[in-house]
């Protein structure tokens, strides 16, 4: 396999060509995915001109024969039964061996103890754990307590990763000589069917500014969206500083952790290849939005006390503040024949509008939503010399 190049975002984040596939076997109800295209990396006229890394498939083999080090997968499960199956199926069919799969059964009443078991007699590297039912913050963090690997993985039970995800992740990480965090690009999907895919306009997953802790406090959920399947981690965020899910959040919980993960700095890396499946179930509590909506104001009032200090984070998670209440606000208005119409008309413009048109629309209507051009300057760090980059 020839060289492939791969941009370098403004943050010190590297990006991994989509080019740069490791062959391998391939489960046929993925070969739709394997081909699905990634995003522009360059997305706005913010970002300036980098050098070029450049990677050899020799390169990622000699990475790869540095790094086989045990990595732990932490499946969260309540009453998930019909979809763990295939969960843990693309755990067994990764293509890197060394892991091993940490089922947290959340006091299921379903068959999920009976799926868990089928993997649990058939692999020794799977391990099931039954607790009362306590959220999936609670297991994934019993999760963490039990993991014994120097990367963690977290997968839902209704959600798939690619048979190459672990091996492609593992390889860009290389050596464990800093904190690093590594993710990918990933395809909503039906739940009925996973092969095939929800619309199109899917919102960005990787970062642009010069920390990534910018982007999270300023972009989630408005222009940022990387489902907790994509990252892989290295396990020293958790084992060694302590870093858990808030157990008191009722959702965005995810963010809220990554938060606290990225205020550490670690060294972020970028897959432009498509390695997970998400799955939105209809029943899930992604789908009530007026509970979505209380959370995510509870997540971000939490990291607006601990970030205090920083006028930068600060100043950027009220804008977010802002942004939620704006996407949000249709979900809290009084139900009734208005309120549905204006609904559904936003659900189409949403569907049929690319996310580029609503963004720019959105920053004419609503100009208090954009960072002030000093702000801007100071995430993007323009006040650097052009050629000379800056770790996060």
């Amino acid at each position: 396999m020839g060289t492939v190049q791969g941009p370098i975002e403004a943050h010190g984040t590297v990006a991994v060509p989509a080019a740069l596939a490791i062959q391998g076997p391939i489960l046929a109800t993925f070969a739709a995915c394997e081909s699905a295209p990634s995003y522009d990396q360059a997305r706005s006229t913010w970002t300036r001109s980098r050098p070029t890394l450049v990677f050899t498939y020799g390169n990622l083999r000699s990475a790869m024969s540095q790094r086989q080090g045990l990595l732990s997968v932490i499946v969260p499960c309540f009453n998930q039964g019909s979809l763990l199956a295939e969960a843990l199926e693309s755990i067994a069919r990764q293509t890197y061996e060394s892991w091993e799969c940490l089922i947290i059964d959340d006091g299921s009443s379903d068959n999920t103890p009976d799926v868990a078991s089928r993997f649990v007699r058939g692999d020794s590297r799977f391990r099931y754990c039954h607790h009362p039912n306590k959220g999936p913050s609670a297991s994934r963090n019993r999760g963490l307590s039990m993991a014994r690997g120097d990367l963690i993985q977290f997968l839902d039970a209704d959600d798939v990763i690619l048979p190459d995800k672990f091996e492609l992740q593992v390889a860009a990480l290389g050596p464990r000589d800093v904190l690093k965090v590594v993710h990918c690009d990933y395809l909503r999907s039906m739940t009925e069917c996973i092969t095939e895919e929800i619309g199109t306009a899917r919102l960005p997953t990787t970062f642009m500014y010069r920390k990534p802790i910018y982007d999270l406090a300023l972009r989630w959920e408005t222009d940022l969206s990387i489902p907790i399947h994509c990252f892989l981690f290295d396990s020293r965020i958790f084992t060694d500083l302590g870093v858990r899910f808030d157990e008191s959040l009722l959702n965005h919980e995810d963010w809220e952790c990554w938060m606290r993960v990225f205020a550490l700095q670690p060294k972020s890396l970028f897959i432009d290849k498509v390695l997970a499946l998400y799955r939105p179930s209809s029943g899930s509590l992604t789908s009530n939005r007026r509970a979505m909506y209380a959370g995510f104001l509870a997540a971000v009032a939490k990291q607006t006390t601990h970030w205090s200090h920083d006028p930068t984070v600060s100043a950027l998670l009220r804008l977010l503040r802002r942004r939620i209440e704006h996407s949000y606000r249709a979900a809290v208005r009084r139900e009734g024949l208005a309120t549905a119409l204006r609904n559904r008309l936003a659900q189409v413009y949403a569907r049929i509008v690319p996310w580029r048109v609503r963004r720019v629309v959105t920053s004419l209507r609503e100009p208090r939503l954009e960072p002030t051009p000093t702000l801007l300057r100071e995430i993007i760090g323009a006040r650097l010399e052009p050629g000379t980059s800056r770790d996060p």
